[in-house]
């Protein structure tokens, strides 16, 4: 499979990007490999971002908010979880999804708030 960038350059895609970026993290998530997942999330979400792709950036950043409560990086879950939660807010009040969108957001969120203030390794401001 040819890297997501030549099938830009060669499609004009972009939205087509974002989601076989997605995909492969996904994939790279069953796999176990959290870098590589990690690296394509990335990837996936400067693509929504650039085009505006509300739903894809929430996605994005659960899926990066998971992976980095997994590895004990609680302060970037949160960073990511807050994004989440955010997005997901801005999603439903704009008239797109229902409120259990925002609801699970919150319990991610929360989620990782609690992992935080529980781990020994945090940073105290």
């Amino acid at each position: 499979l040819p890297p997501p960038t030549c099938l830009r350059d060669q499609l004009r895609d972009l939205e087509g990007e974002g989601q076989a970026c997605a995909a492969i993290a996904s994939a790279y998530q069953m796999l176990t490999n959290d870098e590589k997942a990690v690296e394509y999330l990335d990837k996936c979400l400067s693509i929504a971002s650039e085009t505006e792709n509300l739903m894809a950036q929430g996605e994005a950043n659960c899926a990066l908010g998971v992976i980095h409560n997994k590895r004990g990086q609680y302060d970037k879950a949160v960073d990511c979880f807050e994004r989440n939660f955010e997005i997901a807010r801005s999603t439903v009040s704009g008239g797109h999804g229902d409120t259990s969108l925002v609801d699970i957001s919150r319990v991610y969120l929360g989620m990782a708030k609690v992992s935080f203030k529980q781990s020994p390794h945090r940073n105290d401001p």
